[in-house]
């Protein structure tokens, strides 16, 4: 009877704990931002984007979405209205992207992992040529160039 017990809890524990699924997070928060202000999860997949999922910032801004983690590192988006944060996602994941409401894809910092920050070094590289006179069209293409290696 015991053993019946025992292997009846442990197959229950297993169940529970496959059920769950992994996970990765995106947190952070949105300076400016209304307790209306909707941001959306997105991710590449052949050159276009998808939404996974969406939220409302708080009254003061912050946000937090979770997702199931890819089973290979892919590029995502945090989109607010038609301003994008690009990053990278490899597994179970915690990543924090920090913005202001009136310059959201332009005045953000990326924080979490290795590849989180490399992502933030080149979004910022490419504000750097926006400055210098660079087409728009020709920075999107570059970025989906990337996205798409």
């Amino acid at each position: 009877m015991k053993k019946i017990l025992f292997l009846s809890l442990a197959a229950m524990a297993m169940l529970c704990a496959c059920t769950g699924g992994n996970k990765f997070k995106v947190s952070g928060n949105v300076e400016g931002a209304a307790d209306t202000t909707n941001l959306y999860l997105e991710v590449a997949n052949n050159g276009n984007w998808f939404i996974l999922d969406s939220t409302t910032t708080s009254g003061g801004g912050s946000y937090s979405i979770s997702y199931d983690a890819p089973e290979y590192p892919n590029i995502y988006r945090l989109r607010c209205a038609d301003k994008s944060i690009y990053f990278t996602v490899d597994s179970i994941e915690s990543i924090t992207i920090d913005s202001k409401l009136k310059t959201f894809d332009k005045d953000f910092n990326i924080d979490g992992t290795e590849h989180a920050k490399q992502i933030n070094k080149i979004e910022k590289e490419a504000i750097e040529y926006a400055k210098e006179g660079t087409p728009a069209s020709k920075i999107e293409a570059w970025k989906k160039q990337l996205a798409n290696q």
